[in-house]
């Protein structure tokens, strides 16, 4: 799939941080049909990544200026999309870039039944400490913003690999 799309769409395009929704490619700046690559450019948003299928909707993160990279999900191909988190309020980001950039599938989402599960790096502060301390938390979302929630801390310095096995989620985390 890779070669099919990169002769096409010609290797000036990029990183490719791509996934496949109803049968369209998705990547950082676009979409692909398979016939037509057409260009996605958001004025809310930019650096589209971590595209993930649950059902009819398409997940994604973006980086908007006021946000940092958050969590958003579209169910019509664009023509109208959601922020669905801000992980860490304000600018900061919650969501980090795709660890692998050349993956043929976000390594930090998942699809686990009707939810996405995925990864989020939050600082915390400690009572009586005054640095704080960095953590990955793994969250999930139903598609709104009331059902996208933190699931576990799990406190170590990257969770990534998420795969889902049956009705389990596996992952590796680093520390």
């Amino acid at each position: 799939y890779y070669t099919y799309f990169w002769e096409d769409v010609g290797p000036d395009i990029g990183p490719l941080f791509q996934g496949v929704h109803d049968g369209t490619l998705y990547y950082e700046y676009g979409r692909y049909d398979g016939e037509t690559a057409v260009d996605l450019s958001f004025d809310e948003f930019s650096n589209q990544s971590h595209f993930t299928s649950v059902g009819e909707q398409l997940f994604f993160s973006a980086n908007d200026p006021a946000h940092g990279r958050e969590l958003w999900v579209t169910t019509d191909g664009f023509a109208s999309y959601e922020r669905l988190s801000d992980v860490v309020a304000g600018s900061d980001s919650g969501l980090l870039r795709p660890r692998f950039i050349f993956a043929p599938r976000s390594t930090e989402m998942a699809e686990l039944g009707d939810s996405l599960m995925f990864t989020a790096k939050v600082e915390l502060q400690a009572v009586g400490s005054e640095e704080a301390l960095t953590v990955t938390e793994l969250w999930k979302s139903d598609g709104t913003s009331e059902g996208t929630q933190r699931v576990a801390v799990v406190g170590m310095d990257h969770l990534s690999d998420l795969n889902v096995i049956g009705d389990q989620l596996f992952f590796t985390a680093e520390q």
